[in-house]
């Protein structure tokens, strides 16, 4: 995709510089959904994960939406980047993308390997807002992990969930879960020789739907009531965490 776009202008700083990065790594990218709308697109962007075992390698994700405004022929570009593909397409439908045309794997041979898994990934990808990234690492290619913080009420006793993931040699993907009641305790677990049972996770049901905010393109299609402010694009939101501020990860060699 090209995020050129003649004839419009960014309509913020951080529009602009997001776009600057965009078209500079444009040969890294590749497109592995879109969908485009008359003034709004949402893409999911794949590029290659640091190179250590080329059979288990994952590419990683990135989601971008775009909202142009044709009152001032500007445009608004925010990202996300998360450690998982399931978490990135869960930005992306929390801003009003179609969960049907982001039913995709990442890899060739990136697709939950059993129930168990296929149901965690259905939820994390449903989610919403509902899940903060605190840490993760994915230095092993083989088995990686990412904790997350659970907004919901129900797991206020353990909020934060730890996700395992272990990529296997026939081709495919194993994922499991435990609940903490503190990243402490996580660490401890991850940290503990002998591969001792996770935890059960606390989960209020199997599948939680996430509600779309309203869309920010959806918003300028609508007119506003006489008098009101139309000078710009609506009230742009809190920029997400890009590669600058993004949760902690692991270094390379650490458990």
């Amino acid at each position: 995709m090209d995020f050129a776009f003649p004839d419009w202008r960014p309509a913020d700083p951080p529009s602009r510089h997001r776009q600057d990065l965009l078209l500079m790594d444009a040969d890294r990218h590749s497109v592995l959904v879109r969908q485009a709308e008359e003034h709004e697109d949402f893409v999911l962007l794949a590029e290659p994960g640091p190179s250590a075992n080329a059979y288990f390698e994952q590419p990683r994700t990135l989601a971008v939406h775009v909202v142009k405004f044709p009152e001032t022929m500007t445009f608004s570009i925010d990202w996300h980047s998360a450690p998982t593909p399931a978490l990135t397409v869960a930005w992306l439908l929390d801003r009003g993308a179609d969960e049907n045309q982001f039913r995709v794997d990442v890899g060739p041979e990136d697709a939950p390997a059993d129930v168990t898994s296929a149901q965690i990934e259905e939820r994390v990808r449903r989610s919403g807002s509902r899940y903060t990234v605190v840490e993760y690492d994915d230095s092993d290619p083989v088995r990686s992990w990412v904790l997350l913080h659970d907004r919901e009420s129900a797991a206020a006793a353990r909020p934060y969930l730890l996700q395992l993931r272990t990529e296997l040699a026939r081709g495919g993907f194993r994922l499991r879960e435990g609940s903490f009641p503190d990243p402490q305790s996580a660490q401890q677990w991850l940290e503990a020789p002998g591969g001792q049972p996770l935890p059960p996770p606390v989960l209020p049901d199997p599948v939680v739907s996430a509600r779309p905010a309203f869309s920010r393109a959806q918003a300028a299609r609508n007119p506003m009531p006489a008098g009101a402010r139309t000078a710009g694009p609506p009230e742009a939101t809190k920029p997400t965490a890009t590669t600058a501020d993004a949760p902690s990860r692991r270094p390379r060699g650490q458990r």
